[in-house]
């Protein structure tokens, strides 16, 4: 018996729950990719870190404090600018680092759009494991043992062409061992009676084929010496033989409309 059960229903809901997450994965990463000015981004989502945003967003806002171009305002406002860049940036992240928190094991396509999980029926059936009951295991050995003893009991009377009715009726007899060495005694005695008439009826079978044997030889015999005391008469009978022969060929003749006479 496995130690683990799938539980096709849960095994589902996992498969609709990871589908899900990916698509929330997926699109925070296409949104990621969207952000302007901070970078290149990995190919692989799960390559994707805040360390170099964070660099980028950091350096960008010091060259905003430092511009001599803006206003005190100018460079306030383009800081906070890309501080709204680095934080929707981080939420991003977030939501990408947490899908392989969560799914370690996943394999994502990240060759196609939007990311497909390559993975996800294993992720889903591993998911929906239920671990087998420890009285499970014991219930199982002895469902099997009853089983192969059964076999065995039936395999047993049937080479001993001991049949009962029905097995119900084998199990009847273990309540009082008097009942199966009765019931073998009345079987010796079945097969004692039953080898007596079969010797008996095989006994009048072949005096019954040789009877038939010697009435066939005696005819044979009768016949034969019939035709050499009789031979004109067995020229008569072929003689008649032919006449009716000749008859039925010119009535088919008449029947067909062609001639059948040589």
């Amino acid at each position: 018996m496995m130690p683990f059960i799938i539980d096709g229903e849960l095994k589902q809901k996992e498969r609709e729950r990871i589908a899900q997450a990916v698509s929330i994965m997926s699109g925070a990463f296409a949104r990621l990719k969207k952000c302007r000015d901070i970078g290149e981004i990995p190919a692989n989502p799960q390559e994707v870190t805040m360390e170099a945003i964070n660099r980028l967003a950091d350096e960008k806002k010091r060259q905003c404090y430092d511009s001599a171009f803006l206003t005190s305002d100018g460079r306030e406002k383009a800081a906070n600018e890309w501080e709204k860049i680095r934080i929707q940036a981080e939420q991003n992240v977030k939501m990408i680092q947490d899908f392989f928190a969560n799914y370690p094991d996943a394999i994502i396509n990240y060759h196609c759009s939007p990311l497909e999980c390559k993975n996800i029926e294993e992720l889903a059936a591993e998911a929906a494991k239920i671990p087998t009951p420890e009285p499970a295991f014991k219930h199982y050995e002895l469902i099997i043992k009853a089983r192969d003893a059964v076999k065995e009991l039936q395999d047993f009377e049937r080479t001993n062409k001991f049949f009962q009715t029905t097995l119900q009726d084998s199990f009847g007899m273990g309540s009082d061992p008097r009942r199966v060495a009765w019931a073998w005694i009345q079987k010796a005695k079945y097969e004692a009676i039953k080898a007596k008439h079969d010797a008996f009826e095989s006994a009048a079978l072949a005096a019954r084929k040789q009877a038939e044997k010697e009435i066939e030889e005696r005819t044979a015999r009768l016949a034969a010496r019939y035709d050499s005391e009789h031979p004109q008469e067995m020229a008569k009978q072929r003689e008649k033989q032919e006449a009716y022969s000749l008859a039925m060929r010119k009535e088919l003749e008449k029947i067909n409309g062609t001639s059948t006479i040589l």
